[in-house]
């Protein structure tokens, strides 16, 4: 008959000790592996706080760009609509304005029924009507609009792409007049996004208020 003994004391504490050393062991891995997570996430966090604080002062800096250039337009507009409501030299001070605003196409003004009867910037080859775009349509039926910007559109003469900033013109007893307006090109708007660095992934777009696409860089 075999006799059974049973195991040694110190073969007892081996298999105990190994035990207690592999348990460590994945202890350890675990704590290695949840500071590098821990570590990583704080990494992350870090990157996207700079990327969020580099966006916010680049749209702010486009943002100014963009606004001081639609508002020296405005008021350029406002001065052509103080000039043609008081019967003053129009042509003469068209001529005046040529040049003084920079990244303006040309400035023009229509008459009430959207016949383009003076302009400077552009030389148009024939006749040109304006009766058919929204921003005229617009400030014909509505005293109230202020300035109105167009969708980008494409040029009647040069066929590029553009917006254009308009302003209605008014007779005796706020009759409708016509419009006084700007084309502004958005080639340098363009010229502009493209000169961004804002990474490989990282794109720059411009839209309307209602969130229509102008112009965009990636």
């Amino acid at each position: 008959m075999e006799q059974f003994t049973k195991p040694s004391a110190p073969s007892v504490k081996h298999r105990r000790f190994l035990l207690c050393l592999e348990a460590g062991a994945w202890i350890l891995g675990i704590l290695v592996l949840l500071m590098a997570g821990l570590s990583l996430r704080e990494s992350l966090r870090n990157h996207r706080q700079v990327a969020l604080a580099t966006a916010q002062n680049l749209a702010q800096v486009l943002d100014r760009h963009v606004a001081d250039t639609l508002g020296k337009v405005d008021l350029l507009l406002l001065a052509v609509k103080d000039e043609v409501e008081h019967d003053d030299d129009l042509e003469a001070f068209l001529q005046r304005q040529d040049g003084r605003t920079p990244g303006l196409r040309s400035l023009c003004v229509a008459d009430a029924q959207g016949r383009v009867r003076h302009c400077i910037g552009t030389t148009p080859s024939t006749i040109l009507f304006v009766e058919d775009r929204d921003y005229f349509r617009r400030l014909r039926d509505d005293p109230s609009a202020g300035a109105v910007i167009s969708p980008p559109l494409q040029g009647l003469v040069t066929k590029d792409w553009m917006i254009v900033m308009a302003r209605r013109l008014e007779g005796p007893g706020r009759r409708f007049a016509g419009i006084t307006f700007a084309v502004i090109p958005l080639n340098p708007f363009q010229r502009l996004f493209d000169s961004l660095d804002v990474g490989a992934h990282g794109a720059v777009a411009l839209r309307s208020l209602d969130l229509g696409l102008v112009v965009r860089s990636t």
